[in-house]
């Protein structure tokens, strides 16, 4: 979160919300890879979550539903390769 865009309180209201979503979101996944591959997640970044994430939704969406849970789990794996 850089700078609030929006102009009327509401709409503030309604992006800091969206920027506490996207972390929480991003914590959850830390979280999830962390437990599953028996790492600490306080010990991996934010950050580093975020660019994963970043490079890794685009082949998520070219894939069938079928195949989506195993790409998850590679993704979850990107998060400790580095």
């Amino acid at each position: 979160m850089d700078v609030l865009r929006c102009k009327t309180p509401s709409m503030i209201r309604k992006e800091i919300y969206v920027y506490l979503l996207a972390y929480n979101l991003l914590r959850g996944l830390m979280w999830s890879a962390g437990t599953t591959y028996a790492t600490p997640p306080l010990r991996l970044s934010l950050q580093g979550t975020r660019h994963h994430l970043n490079n890794f939704i685009p082949e998520l969406c070219l894939t069938s539903n079928r195949l989506n849970l195993n790409f998850c789990r590679e993704g979850l794996k990107r998060l400790f390769i580095k």
